[in-house]
């Protein structure tokens, strides 16, 4: 028996029996040989990953003659590990081939690694391998997620300037990567510890523990390839108060009326309601704010704050910051603020008149914290108290008021001028009342009061003078008046006229219709037989409103501000305060304005706020105390060229799944003749390397107010603005983007599911189970998915597609109804408002089951005793037929007598 090497496979593996007849004699002689095939796989596990607790199956198939055996072995890191706790089985295909499965009903980290099968056989190669000898598969790897654990009980307490430890535990295959996060934000890792294969420790550090740095939320995230977890704890710090702090005029003490603050710093992780106290009396709750107290709250400080809105002794005193404790317990502050009140003035002195040679009495009372003392001044000086005809008494009358009476005897001219007291307690701050006048009437002096006019012509038609005469008899009085602009500088006698009118012997004079013509220095003189006495000088000024203002002329203009300059008016004898400019914008008389500018000395000013490529109108009057002045002429200007504003209402219309049309109207500010539109249009839902429009914009001419906007994404969502665009002088000039508007486009069909898997399910040889993510591109709301198989036989080439049906929050499906121990190919489509395109092919076969009845059973009588049974094999195997039962009964008319069973191997078909 020769066979050739061409013909030479596995097929060709088995035991050769030769065999001798001897014709002469029953005898036969026989002899066998057998033809090995070397072991080697035929196929490697598929690498794939799995979800921690879930089944998953592992296949191997090897081949040879002997049938081989297999082994698995699990490793981490170039390390061996034991198979332990996973259910192994082997099925036995044909006399030369085996399948090993491995299954893990519940994955674990204790079952993560990488896997592969080894093939054992009785014989081995020796010398040169044969090219198609393998007897080691590929390693596939089974990964599970992390999990993050944080080593420390929740919630932690860690004290003031303590050092604060954090460790987080991570398990899962791969070795997982660990990130730390406090307040939403990553910071810097520890150092590792103790990493083992699947495992991974991570220490964190923080020295000088605060609340403000370190309290809060702390987030440990493990992520390795296929999941992330975290892990959280809460860091506390024990609550503290600092203060309080007074906040007034930053000299240590507070003004009479004035508003001052005290203020307490709580600190601490979680913050507690706080209180403010004053000698032990509670003032506020600052858990909220109030009429009288401000909070400013921090989520690991405070700073509360106590407003006295206006100050006075009775708010004097000690102040102390309280905090109580959500367990029932207090904190109070270790300092204390003692609050001390300027002097202020309770009664003040008061203008007196006096005879000559009497007594005058000046009284004058203060309050304050400490109380105060009290001085006086005459006329800017110190009063000598130590003098014989001066005597000063201080009363204390209650705790911080004091009472002082200055008593001059036997007054006289000398002692005519102003009073004032002075109040001091100790404080940087001295407080000096008001100037009270004592006035001393004595024979043939004459003075005219008031002392100074300053009139203005728009709130007094008159003025009068009084000369005040004593004498015996009474003197004649007449009045003088010298001008004050006029080179004739003399004196002039006054008459009584129309204008002028006296009174009281000519003492008191009115003059009638004032204007600035009656200003001058006026005296009047008293004569009586004893002599002359003349007054001093009066000055008499009557004040009146500015000329009008000349020159108004443009110095520059821009696109918002125009610079305009004048010449400036006589003052009419009041210091110009101020000028006030009128802008209105030519053809719309509402939008006009008054621009107050300061200064008398100021001949120019810039008005900004303008509307770009307007024009307006200008107008400039001066203003002193008596009032405005007549306006100028008339200016006017336009101002240049600027961005453009607002675009107005922005609109868009989907017109396919990649095309959107946008319309707009037209700026209400268009500050120009509008140049240009730009659509702005991105989708921030996309990711960055697929977003290629990110930042994109699409420009128009400026008669345009619509444009389509095309090769967009399918059933994405982009933010849409418009811009407006002005040219001057070569550059672009930019407005404000419009409110942004959000639109979708159409949907479309999706693109295939994804990591489509079909599967034996163990003993269901009718099911098979199949398995598919969501497409990577839905282009739109997938309500369900289409699952197409047939039987994988190319001898069946116009056999239909089957399919089944499922909703689309379903990513698996048993398959029924199938034939057992068959091949099937399996293509899985997902559908939005139409289905999309089909998923690569998966393949898979159904588990084996009972087979049908060998067929064509014959018997061939041989001798006497024996005879040869034949038959072929079942129409359905359904599996590897692995033996056959014969059957053998001896039947003597219809009745059996004895019934003999024989098992033969599959060898033996015949």
């Amino acid at each position: 028996l020769i066979i050739k090497k061409s013909k030479w496979k596995l097929e060709a593996a088995g035991v050769y029996s030769c065999s001798v007849f001897f014709q002469e004699s029953p005898v036969t002689v026989s002899a066998n040989a057998i033809v090995r095939v070397f072991p080697f796989i035929n196929n490697s596990p598929l690498k794939s990953s799995s979800s921690e607790h879930l089944p998953y199956n592992i296949n191997c198939t090897a081949s040879g003659y002997p049938l081989p055996t297999i082994e698995w072995e699990r490793s981490i890191n170039g390390t061996i590990y034991p198979i332990d706790g996973i259910e192994k089985r082997q099925l036995r295909v044909s006399d030369r081939m085996l399948t090993s499965i491995l299954t893990f009903n519940n994955s674990s980290i204790s079952t993560a690694g990488e896997y592969r099968c080894r093939v054992h056989s009785s014989i081995t190669p020796q010398g040169r391998v044969p090219s198609h000898y393998r007897n080691v598969s590929d390693s596939v790897s089974l990964q599970v997620p992390s999990i993050a654990t944080i080593l420390s009980k929740t919630p932690f307490t860690a004290n003031w300037g303590s050092r604060l430890t954090l460790r987080c535990v991570a398990t899962g295959y791969p070795v997982p990567n660990i990130t730390w996060m406090f307040g939403g934000q990553q910071i810097l890792s520890g150092a590792l510890k103790n990493t083992t294969a699947t495992s991974i420790e991570e220490v964190v550090h923080f020295d000088n523990v605060s609340a403000e740095s370190h309290g809060g939320s702390y987030s440990c995230l493990a992520k390795n390839s296929i999941g992330t977890s975290a892990s959280t704890i809460t860091v506390n710090v024990p609550m503290r108060v600092d203060g309080p702090i007074l906040r007034g005029d930053s000299k240590g003490y507070v003004r009479y009326g004035h508003a001052f603050s005290i203020g307490c710093l709580v600190r601490g992780y979680p913050l507690s309601p706080t209180q403010i106290k004053r000698n032990q009396q509670k003032l506020v709750i600052t858990e909220k704010s109030t009429s009288n107290s401000l909070t400013v709250a921090l989520e690991s400080s405070r700073l509360v704050f106590l407003t006295i809105p206006a100050a006075n002794v009775s708010v004097s005193g000690s102040y102390i910051c309280k905090m109580h404790l959500l367990n029932g317990s207090t904190l109070t502050s270790s300092g204390k603020v003692s609050v001390k009140v300027a002097p202020y003035f309770v009664q003040n002195v008061t203008d007196m008149q006096y005879l000559q040679h009497s007594s005058a009495r000046l009284h004058c009372s203060a309050a304050g914290n400490p109380r105060p003392t009290i001085t006086w001044t005459f006329n800017s000086s110190a009063i000598n108290l130590t003098s014989t005809s001066t005597r000063h008494t201080n009363a204390s009358l209650l705790k911080f008021l004091t009472k002082s009476v200055l008593t001059i005897n036997n007054v006289s001219r000398t002692d005519i001028g102003f009073y004032r007291c002075v109040a001091s307690n100790g404080l940087r701050l001295k407080v000096t009342s008001a100037a009270a006048f004592l006035d001393v009437y004595y024979v043939l002096v004459a003075s005219v009061r008031p002392l100074s006019v300053v009139l203005q012509t728009n709130n007094h038609s008159y003025f009068t003078l009084t000369c005040l005469v004593m004498g015996n008899p009474m003197p004649n009085v007449t009045w003088l008046k010298k001008a004050h602009l006029r080179e004739d500088r003399e004196m002039k006698l006054l008459a009584p006229g129309s204008r002028i009118v006296s009174k009281d012997n000519n003492r008191v004079v009115t003059f009638l219709n004032i204007s600035t013509e009656d200003s001058g220095d006026y005296v009047c003189r008293a004569s009586n037989q004893a002599g002359v006495a003349t007054s001093s000088e009066v000055s008499v000024t009557i004040q009146g409103v500015p000329t009008k203002v000349d020159v108004l002329s443009v110095k520059d203009t821009t696109d918002n501000n125009v610079t305009i300059q004048w010449k400036r008016p006589f003052d009419q004898y009041s210091s110009i305060s101020h000028y006030c400019i009128r802008v209105e914008m030519e053809g719309n008389s509402t939008q006009s304005k008054l621009i107050k500018v300061l200064g008398s000395l100021s001949t120019s000013f810039v008005v900004s706020h303008l509307k770009p490529f307007s024009t307006y109108h200008f107008k400039v009057h001066a203003v002193n105390d008596i009032g405005p002045g007549p306006a100028s002429d008339l200016l006017r200007v336009r101002t240049l060229t600027s961005a453009p504003g607002r675009v107005g209402q922005v609109n868009a219309q989907v017109l396919s799944s990649t095309k959107i049309q946008v319309s707009w109207t037209r700026p209400e500010t268009p500050n120009g003749n509008i140049s240009y539109y730009r659509v702005y249009f991105s989708a921030p839902s996309l990711p960055q390397h697929l977003d290629s429009m990110s930042q994109s914009f699409k420009q128009v001419s400026g008669t345009a107010l619509s444009v389509n906007v095309t090769g967009l994404e399918k059933f994405t969502e982009y933010n849409l603005n418009v811009t407006a665009v002005n040219v001057l002088d070569k550059n672009y000039l930019e407005g404000p983007a419009s409110n942004p508007i959000w639109i979708r486009t159409e949907e479309d069909a999706p693109s295939p599911p994804m990591n489509v898997n079909a599967a034996m399910v163990p003993d269901k040889p009718s099911l098979l189970n199949v398995r598919w993510s969501p497409p990577d591109s839905p282009n739109g709301n997938v309500t369900g998915y289409i699952i197409l198989y047939k039987k994988n036989d190319s001898t069946l080439e116009d056999q239909p597609w089957q399919s089944v049906n499922v909703s689309s929050s379903k990513i698996q499906v048993n398959i029924t109804g199938l034939t057992a121990f068959t091949m099937y190919v399996v293509q899985v489509k997902a559908i939005t408002f139409k289905p999309g395109s089909v998923s690569v092919h998966s393949f898979a076969t159904t588990d084996q089951s009972i087979p049908s009845s060998p067929e064509n059973l014959q018997a061939s009588e041989k001798e006497d005793r024996a005879f040869r049974l034949s038959w072929t094999r079942p129409k359905y195997p359904k599996g590897a037929i692995t033996n056959y039962t014969v059957s053998v009964s001896i039947q003597s008319y219809s009745c059996f007598c004895s019934v003999q069973s024989v098992l033969l191997t599959h060898d033996f078909i015949k």
